[in-house]
């Protein structure tokens, strides 16, 4: 008992003294100043706060721990919820693990319960902050859709379906932004204007590309190795250039539509009432009209070192100045100097030219047909108003056949025979048509022509008849006479 008594009255007299105890120092430096025996390697330094079961401290009695007792430490061994008699229960409510509780004069706290981090607290940076990982991860788990954000929505990660929102924090895509313009650009400052862009502009968006020199190209690849073009074997399949060519199969497309290869225009799948495969305007206000003298027209040519050219050529428009009235057209050139062979027209309700771009009839030929038949309706039941042919052998014998050559050379160059359709119209004008030209050139149906020689044959062949019938009387009149002749000669 000597050692405690002496280590009693020590402790008496420093607290008498100067208000401070030391223990194992005589220069205590605070009111309580225990110094560990750092010589030792076997002592066991340090201070030991009772220690108490949450059991226990609810079993006290009711006020045994008030205001009074604000400060006290203990530490809690065991913090199994309390059973049976328990009076000071609701002081130890917050004691939910082992460790060391303070009282603060109305429950028992945690001692951490008063530190401010990021798991149990919001906070404000005071300034600059850098976390530096090195090799070390630093990974986020959650379950949330919201789980982790900047500033509400500039960035959201929804952890529920590993989506990732900017501009929102309930993203329904792998990648979901809201806003009108995002992009992506080659570098920041010197640099930045080689960039890619979106538009979301309500009911007109559009995509975007600057400093494209060489243009927009779009590349793809089949084969499934790689990742982002590694490994992968990209085919350019389009360009556009920013003069507004497009390039298909081409990176450097001279016109609107560049395209390299066949193409294929599957006009059965519209539902449209006009199923234009392709649809070509030639008339637009404030870019004029499309009329002969621009000559709109589907161009084919060869590239080759030979026969370098135009090939063929479909021309269309209109030779008036606007849309009113006739005269729309279409026709087909052919050859290196495009010679303009086959003409159509709306004119007089359609007529086509071969030879001319001016037909004055529904088919009108410059030059020789060769046919192996042609074929006319003449069903008694698609006619009317049928009465017998008066023209025949009178006009045939009044004709004139002449041998001639045409003056416009385009027309032929060839010695030709037939009538003048001027004397033809004086004695049969159905014969006759006058073409809608300048001239009002005269023409003759020498189909029709024939209608008439086959009556003048029918004419001919009834006077003939007549003819030998008359012979026939006059030689059976001959015979008679050399019967009688006869007869008389051999009475005398």
């Amino acid at each position: 008992m000597k050692p405690i008594y002496s280590l009693l009255t020590l402790l008496g007299m420093a607290s008498l003294g100067f208000g401070q105890v030391g223990i194992a120092t005589s220069n205590p430096q605070s009111t309580l100043d225990v110094t560990g025996n750092g010589t030792s390697t076997a002592a066991k330094d340090g201070m030991m706060a009772p220690r108490i079961t949450r059991q226990q401290l609810a079993a006290k009695v009711a006020g045994t721990y008030a205001a009074a007792q604000s400060g006290s430490m203990v530490y809690v061994t065991d913090a199994t919820t309390p059973t049976g008699t328990i009076p000071s229960v609701a002081q130890t409510v917050e004691i939910a693990a082992a460790g060391y509780y303070f009282f603060n004069g109305t429950l028992w706290k945690n001692v951490n319960d008063n530190i401010v981090n990021l798991y149990n607290s919001n906070g404000t940076l005071t300034g600059p902050r850098t976390v530096t990982q090195a090799a070390n991860t630093l990974a986020f788990t959650g379950t949330a859709v919201n789980a982790f954000s900047v500033d509400g929505t500039t960035l959201s990660v929804d952890a529920a379906n590993d989506r990732i929102g900017i501009g929102n924090n309930a993203p329904v895509v792998k990648l979901d932004i809201v806003g009108t313009t995002f992009g992506m650009k080659s570098a920041t400052g010197s640099g930045s204007w080689d960039n890619i862009w979106f538009n979301v502009t309500p009911s007109i968006p559009s995509i975007n590309a600057s400093g494209a020199e060489s243009g927009l190209q779009f590349n793809v690849g089949a084969n499934s190795t790689g990742t982002y073009g590694d490994g992968q074997t990209l085919t350019t399949v389009a360009t556009m250039l920013s003069n507004g060519n497009m390039g298909v199969g081409s990176t450097s497309p001279t016109r609107k539509l560049h395209v390299e290869g066949s193409g294929l225009f599957n006009a059965a799948v519209t539902t449209s009432v006009t199923k234009n495969a392709i649809d070509i305007n030639i008339g637009q206000d404030g870019f004029g009209y499309g009329n002969r003298t621009d000559n709109f027209g589907i161009n084919v040519r060869s590239a080759s070192t030979v026969g370098t050219g135009a090939v063929a050529r479909i021309n269309f428009g209109d030779v008036n100045t606007t849309t009113a009235g006739l005269g729309k057209y279409l026709s087909f050139s052919v050859g290196n100097g495009l010679n303009e062979l086959m003409y159509m027209t709306d004119n007089n309700s359609g007529r086509v030219g071969i030879g001319t771009i001016t037909p004055t009839e529904k088919l009108h030929v410059i030059g020789n047909i060769l046919a192996s038949g042609t074929i006319t309706p003449s069903d008694i039941r698609i006619k009317k108003d049928i009465v017998d042919n008066s023209y025949g052998l009178k006009e045939i014998l009044g004709l004139r056949t002449i041998s001639y050559r045409y003056k416009d050379e385009s027309l032929s160059k060839d010695k030709k025979v037939g009538f003048v359709a001027q004397e033809i119209k004086a004695a049969m004008p159905e014969l006759v048509t006058t073409a809608n030209d300048e001239m009002k050139t005269l023409g003759v149906n020498y189909a029709e022509m024939t209608v008439v020689l086959t009556k003048a044959v029918q004419q001919q062949q009834e006077m003939l008849q007549k003819q030998g019938e008359m012979l026939k009387r006059q030689q059976e009149q001959i015979n008679s006479l050399k019967t009688e002749i006869k007869k008389l000669k051999t009475k005398l």
